[in-house]
């Protein structure tokens, strides 16, 4: 096994076996990889499977053109994968869209996700916004599936603030 790479910036790094890949801006991984965990902030493209015996965790974009096999899953962006196998737990916040299936002891969706296969798990919480969540078929031990709860629209809570504003303070600008 080869020691770690850290790619910084932007760049590119061969296939193989690596301790650990770490990418924080734009990279590529040019075909296959075998590490121990693979994390990224920015984009990144993997031209090629990914098998990784820790932590898989993607902060920004990933677009990997065979299938991810690892320890657990965090994506937080957007993803577009062949497919995904966790261990333990698969976490997504934001997008994917998968071709085959996904699979994790513990299987979390925030957000929108296509899956054109299996979505399956021991424990599975989907919390959809927007355009849902398309799959062929979810199979799982819990299944929990309800829409994203919104958070109050910024324009009434400005509303509100203002309004505070006038009563709190208006006394107190009319002595001075």
């Amino acid at each position: 096994m080869a020691d770690s790479v850290h790619i910084s910036g932007a760049g590119n790094v061969g296939g193989g076996e690596y301790k650990n890949i770490s990418i924080s801006g734009s990279g590529e991984v040019t075909s296959d990889v075998k590490c121990q965990s693979l994390k990224s902030a920015g984009s990144v493209h993997i031209a090629g499977s990914v098998e990784c015996s820790g932590e898989f965790k993607i902060a920004g974009s990933v677009l990997v053109d065979g299938d991810i096999k690892c320890g657990s899953c965090h994506l937080a962006g957007s993803a577009k994968v062949k497919s995904i196998e966790a261990n333990g737990e698969l976490w997504f916040a934001g997008s994917v869209i998968a071709d085959g299936n996904i699979s994790g002891e513990k299987v979390i969706i925030d957000g929108v996700a296509n899956v054109n296969g299996l979505i399956n798990g021991d424990e599975i919480r989907i919390a959809f916004d927007g355009d849902g969540v398309k799959t062929n078929e979810i199979g799982g031990g819990t299944i929990k599936i309800a829409p994203k709860k919104r958070k109050e629209s910024t324009l009434v809570q400005q509303k509100e603030n203002k309004a505070f504003r006038n009563r709190h303070y208006r006394g107190r600008r009319d002595k001075t």
